[in-house]
């Protein structure tokens, strides 16, 4: 590749990267993820020329390759901007588990189960080409220390991110309905600001979608949903689809972007994906949530889910931790 064969945007965005705080307890984090979203550009610059049908979706709007990548940054750095990261997780987990004995969550290589696509060597070759983790099966990686920043403890943890300060994302913008990420868990822990540094990001679920994932200090558009693939009731890609959900157009060509609320957040992504990702580095724990938040109004008779529990729970981890108390919101 030359640099001739990147977007404008991508060159400008490469200015600042050196100076770029980021994932600095996960060796070669950075170097992969930056290796992704060039690579992205390059491969979605080259199908974009080739794609008729966006070349007629930008003759529509009177616009250019670079209007549209430079649109789909200023959407992705607006979302970040405004926008909180989650954790869903089930409150069994959560109270008996994470609030009383481990303090911190585990992925799959740990727990051998999973609330979605339950894929060790799947998922170990993804973090590898996509993250820089050696391959979970070889015996260099299973058997490395605690302190390694290799460990099992240290795989990437996944979660989400929404507009809402309670993190709802759904087609109503409200709870209920349950968020798009129920499989995952009902109760949402938001992470404090200070974690952000080791956060990636995407709009949409990372394996097997059309994404690079990129920082959420430093979005870049190829975190966007470039599939360029077109449904069968309509000669529209799905890149495009997502794109018309992020803009407001006027009769006179003028293009504004729609408030960043869960409701409108749900409708770019549920063009390709059927919610928005973070991916925690260097491990997640309970010092890195900052509140818990239960929707009284998801739960019914029927439930599980025992508000009781919850909260008992988190004043016994509290009484432990009262230097770095976990507020429980309820609404």
């Amino acid at each position: 590749m030359r640099m001739a064969d990147f977007s404008e945007v991508t060159m400008k965005y490469l200015e600042d990267w050196p100076d770029l705080e980021f994932g600095v307890h996960t060796p070669n984090l950075k170097e992969s993820v930056l290796r992704q979203i060039i690579f992205r550009d390059y491969r979605f610059v080259k199908e974009l020329h080739n794609s008729v049908s966006t070349l007629y979706f930008l003759s529509k709007k009177n616009m250019t390759f670079d209007d549209l990548l430079n649109d789909l940054q200023s959407y992705i750095q607006e979302v970040a901007q405004n926008t909180e990261v989650f954790r869903a997780t089930e409150q069994s987990i959560l109270t008996r588990h994470i609030l009383r004995e481990d303090e911190r969550w585990k992925s799959q290589f740990e727990t051998h189960n999973s609330g979605g696509s339950l894929t060790p060597s799947g998922r170990s070759d993804f973090e590898h080409r996509f993250f820089g983790f050696p391959n979970f099966d070889l015996p260099e990686t299973k058997d490395v220390a605690e302190d390694n920043p290799y460990h099992v403890s240290k795989r990437p943890i996944y979660g989400y991110f929404s507009p809402d300060k309670n993190g709802i994302l759904n087609n109503e913008g409200t709870q209920p309905p349950p968020n798009v990420t129920a499989q995952y868990g009902r109760i949402h822990c938001r992470i404090k600001p200070e974690k952000r540094s080791d956060i990636t990001i995407s709009m949409g679920d990372s394996l097997g979608g059309e994404y690079a994932l990129s920082p959420i200090n430093k979005p870049h558009y190829t975190s966007c949903a470039l599939s360029l693939y077109s449904l069968n009731f309509t000669n529209m890609s799905l890149a495009m689809r997502a794109y018309q959900n992020m803009y407001d157009f006027s009769e006179d060509g003028q293009k504004t972007i729609k408030p960043v609320n869960a409701k409108n957040l749900y409708s770019v992504v549920n063009s390709n994906s059927s919610y928005t990702e973070v991916q925690f580095h260097d491990g997640l724990s309970m010092s890195d949530v900052e509140s818990l938040h239960f929707s009284e109004g998801n739960f019914d008779s029927y439930s599980s889910h025992n508000l009781d529990e919850l909260r008992e729970a988190v004043e016994n981890y509290n009484d432990r931790h009262p230097d770095t108390p976990v507020k429980l919101v309820t609404y």
